[in-house]
């Protein structure tokens, strides 16, 4: 069986000025919604075919994430070799090589190490990629079950969301392919787990440590906006760690596609109870703005250990959510306060992140010290840095036949230290 290869292309550096002139007009006022990157994904072709993608990684549009720039005379070349060299090198950090991923694969070129979720769209396995001995993380759907549970469209919308993207904020997906019985996700494997473990470990997150997931998380939801994709399930569950502590997020079975409005574009009441927002739960069209609403929501849970309104009786929660008044702890400094009172208007038009694609957001005095260059190239070092996986630790030390089963028998017998034993995809 073979698959088709379709290849990504972007020239990182022109994208990335480009972002940082929309900035600039951002800041000045000269800002037009037509001027973003918006795109849909179209898969019409694939799926009358039968095709499944198999996807290179590579480093897409940054977005509109820069800080205001000092008024200082920057040679324009220069800027644009800086930026060229920058993005060559986070590149080389979060892309693997696209020649190994345009070769035709099926499930025998994957070893299966362990099961490392199991969720209501099928397994997550961890494999092993015969050819190069690197790890992924591969979803396993049984076509039946799809049929069965009407869940056709998701696992559409999550191929579309993930073939149809590419940014090192958003998971990769390397391969796509089906068998007679079932359909492969190929995804890139986050050994970190979840962040909603992290959090539920320290209780709480310093200001400090919140800030930077959130600014992270910033960038990912600014990336799916661009792309006119609303992805209406953001929350800690849905957010993994790399190896080095950085953000993936994840999950894009509910996404919704050509969404590029605050306020208009989808319907359906989907998602997560304690992240929906206000016109979510009245039953209103709503549009990018319920993005924003539950990237104020994961914020507060971060800071304060728990989503707001919360309530164990889902709709006490959802009327409160509605009606009472947003109650925030004494230890929440006032530009925590501040920024999540903003992000939580109940009035998706003054709702914060509705206009620019979130770059008022960026500009808050809770994120004063976010360098959003440094944050944008992954230059700043994670604040919570995971446990080596078992695969790093063989690879200190040996190398070969006897790396790989030593890796095996670490992760069989070690497997819980490392959060692989969380249900990591949904």
């Amino acid at each position: 069986m073979g698959v088709q290869q379709s290849r990504y292309s972007s020239d990182c550096a022109d994208s990335t000025l480009k972002s940082l002139d929309l900035h600039r007009r951002a800041e000045t006022g000269v800002f037009s919604d037509s001027e973003s990157d918006v795109s849909g994904s179209d898969s019409d072709t694939d799926e009358e075919n039968g095709v499944w993608m198999a996807l290179p990684s590579a480093l897409s549009s940054t977005g509109h994430t820069f800080r205001k720039i000092e008024t200082k005379v920057v040679n324009e070349e220069e800027q644009l070799q800086l930026v060229k060299r920058r993005a060559r090198k986070l590149a080389r950090t979060t892309a693997g090589s696209a020649e190994d991923r345009a070769d035709p694969v099926s499930p025998r070129d994957f070893h299966v190490i362990k099961v490392i979720g199991i969720g209501g769209m099928g397994r997550v396995l961890l494999v092993r990629y015969r050819k190069d001995g690197k790890l992924y993380a591969m979803k396993v759907v049984s076509k039946k079950s799809v049929k069965e549970k009407n869940m056709a469209a998701r696992v559409l919308s999550e191929r579309d969301v993930l073939g149809g993207t590419c940014h090192h904020s958003l998971v990769q997906l390397y391969w796509a392919f089906q068998t007679k019985d079932n359909l492969y996700f190929v995804m890139e494997y986050c050994p970190g787990g979840e962040l909603s473990t992290h959090l539920e470990r320290a209780t709480r997150f310093t200001e400090e440590v919140a800030a930077f997931y959130a600014a992270e998380l910033l960038l990912a939801v600014q990336q799916l906006h661009q792309h006119g994709i609303l992805h209406r399930d953001l929350k800690p569950e849905n957010i993994l760690l790399t190896e080095d502590g950085h953000l993936k997020l994840v999950d894009f079975g509910i996404s919704k596609f050509g969404i590029t409005e605050a306020t208009r574009g989808a319907k359906t009441i989907c998602g997560s109870y304690e992240y929906l927002a206000p016109e979510i739960l009245k039953g209103k069209e709503y549009g990018t703005a319920a993005d924003w609403w539950a990237f104020g929501a994961v914020l507060y849970e971060l800071l304060t250990g728990l989503p707001p309104w919360y309530s164990q009786n889902a709709k006490e929660m959802c009327k409160h959510v509605l009606y009472t008044p947003l109650s925030i702890p004494d230890f929440v400094s006032p530009e925590a306060e501040d920024l999540i009172r903003k992000l939580l208007s109940r009035n998706p038009y003054e709702r914060l992140g509705s206009l620019h694609e979130g770059l008022e957001i960026q500009e808050h005095a809770f994120f004063r010290h976010i360098d959003w260059e440094m944050i944008t190239f992954r230059e700043v070092q994670p604040l919570i840095q995971p446990c080596p996986s078992p695969e790093t630790i063989v690879r200190v030390v040996c190398s070969g036949i006897w790396a790989h089963l030593i890796c095996l028998t670490l992760y069989r017998s070690m497997g819980v230290i490392f959060a692989t034993n969380s249900q990591i995809y949904r």
